[in-house]
């Protein structure tokens, strides 16, 4: 009986540190209801941070003047999501410290057209 609960406690242990491990190497961002949340996140080099597209569908630029912001752990590419559809989610790594600043545009639904809500602006910081 006291190996059985022993066990139970380790593999919870582990579990839960597993979870706490991989939950610090990301954070997350809601697009919902017409808003970010939050609208500005802070983040470390090689930190993943991760849109989840709740309800309408979006676009999502970065806007730097023309520069190419340097994403993913990969490689740097300006980023510019067509179209990402509701329930999706989107995941970058950012490797450079600084300011980002992004452009979340809402999409309409099937048949309505154009885009009928002010896009929403976001900004990621790297430390």
């Amino acid at each position: 009986m006291q190996t059985r609960i022993l066990a139970t406690l380790l593999i919870l242990i582990a579990t839960f540190g597993l979870v706490a491990a991989s939950s610090s190497l990301s954070k997350t961002i809601i697009v919902a209801g017409g808003s970010l949340s939050p609208a500005t996140l802070e983040v470390h080099r090689g930190e993943k941070v991760i849109w989840v597209i709740a309800d309408q569908p979006v676009s999502i630029s970065f806007v730097e003047e023309g520069t190419v912001v340097p994403l993913t752990c990969a490689s740097s590419t300006p980023v510019y999501v067509e179209i990402l559809p509701p329930d999706t989610t989107l995941a970058l790594c950012f490797i450079e410290p600084g300011t980002y600043n992004y452009l979340v545009f809402i999409r309409a639904g099937p048949g309505q057209g154009g885009l009928p809500h002010s896009p929403l602006w976001g900004r990621i910081i790297v430390r």
